[in-house]
């Protein structure tokens, strides 16, 4: 690995994960100053009991917690600003999440409303020039398959774009007790866009000691836990709090380095689409990495340390290695294709992409993608992932 001569890496995110994280909750919360948090969650986590255990969790500790269990798919501003007035009156001081995806966008989105005291968050946006200051006591317990963003900085309602580290939550509790059987396509959409951060960030040019310790136990943990989550078996639990865990570390990583080739053509072809980013992010992912994997500034043959095992690394002669990493890459693809009695797709055709939309959907990236990768290569990539053209993988 060529180490970079100066290393920076920021992660104000403490993990507390496994059997009896719950349990920690008051002591982190007093340990943040928090008195008086507003949990926010969704109905079918109280119908499913998960809220329930997280409260379970506070029961001796005295604290008072609100609950708001409203929610819905998607995160909306209207939704901020009615939680903005229940928030105020109720007198709380901090925030907890207990979901995935919109929930935890709300609780970024609505930390910041009620920190900056104001409801006109426009000029917070990355298209805003208003930074955002220290934000208050926030706490993310995942409870179903994420969007890869949970534990990063950046956070979307409605149609406006938030980033800033201050919007990373301080603490995150993965516990196996609260997850809840969900759909498949949704669970492998928010590991796939874990992997994909992962991935991109320990072979990408701006990969460093630090965020290598993050992305490679990330990848490690998702390959080896993913379809055991989405399986029946005894274990489900504790294998999903395991890619929990992963996809926040993801984050961590992720946060720290500049978005890859592969989260932007998948954000695209996910537009385009109206598909989940992280299903249109695992199609593209083995195609970025083989058309990447002969320039200087990528090490694509270094994925194949997380994704196997030293010995497998070491008997691999290095000429081989970034075919062995991508075949595995394709065999988890497979192997999550089959469990889903083949309800995944593995072509962008599958997603409803057609040829014709390739040209003009690369033209619109031109500014994201120049310091990857030319327009011509991004064409390339998109049309070797249309049909599912296979990898030369010798």
């Amino acid at each position: 690995m060529m180490e970079p001569q100066n290393n920076t890496f920021f992660s104000p995110v403490k993990i507390n994960s496994g059997k009896k994280a719950l349990a920690h909750i008051p002591f982190e919360l007093g340990a943040m100053g928090a008195e008086r948090p507003l949990l926010l969650t969704t109905k079918v986590l109280v119908k499913q009991k998960a809220v329930r255990r997280v409260m379970n969790g506070l029961r001796d500790s005295g604290v008072p917690v609100g609950v708001y269990d409203d929610v819905g798919e998607h995160a909306h501003m209207k939704t901020v600003l009615r939680l903005t007035e229940i928030f105020e009156d109720g007198g709380f001081d901090a925030l907890m999440a207990l979901g995935s995806g919109s929930v935890m966008h709300t609780a970024k989105i609505l930390n910041l409303a009620v920190t900056e005291n104001t409801l006109d968050l426009v000029p917070f946006t990355v298209k805003g020039d208003r930074p955002m200051g220290r934000l208050k006591p926030y706490m993310a317990i995942p409870a179903c398959s994420g969007d890869g963003y949970e534990t990063t900085g950046a956070a979307f309602v409605d149609d406006l774009a938030f980033s800033s580290p201050v919007m990373m939550p301080h603490i995150v509790v993965v516990d196996p007790e609260v997850f809840i059987p969900e759909d498949p396509q949704k669970a492998v959409s928010g590991a796939m866009s874990a992997l994909t951060h992962a991935v991109e960030g320990f072979v990408g040019p701006g990969k460093n000691p630090f965020v290598d310790a993050y992305a490679h136990t990330a990848i490690q943990m998702l390959v080896h836990h993913l379809g055991e989550a989405l399986g029946a078996g005894r274990r489900w639990k504790t294998a999903r709090s395991a890619v929990a865990a992963a996809e926040t570390m993801a984050g961590c990583a992720f946060s720290n380095v500049t978005p890859g080739l592969t989260h932007i053509l998948g954000m695209a072809v996910a537009r385009k689409a109206v598909f989940p980013e992280g299903l249109c992010m695992g199609i593209l992912l083995p195609y970025v990495l083989d058309h990447l994997s002969t320039r200087d500034d990528y090490f694509v043959d270094s994925l194949l340390l997380p994704m196997a095992d030293p010995e497998t690394f070491a008997l691999t002669s290095g000429e081989l290695r970034t075919g062995k990493a991508i075949t595995l890459i394709q065999e988890l693809q497979f192997a999550l294709y089959e469990s889903s009695k083949g309800n995944l797709p593995v072509t962008l055709e599958d997603v409803g992409i057609q040829k014709d939309q390739l040209k003009p959907m690369v033209a619109s990236l031109a500014d994201c993608t120049s310091s990857d990768v030319t327009e011509d290569g991004c064409l390339m990539i998109l049309e070797r992932a249309l049909r599912g053209d296979p990898i030369d993988l010798n």
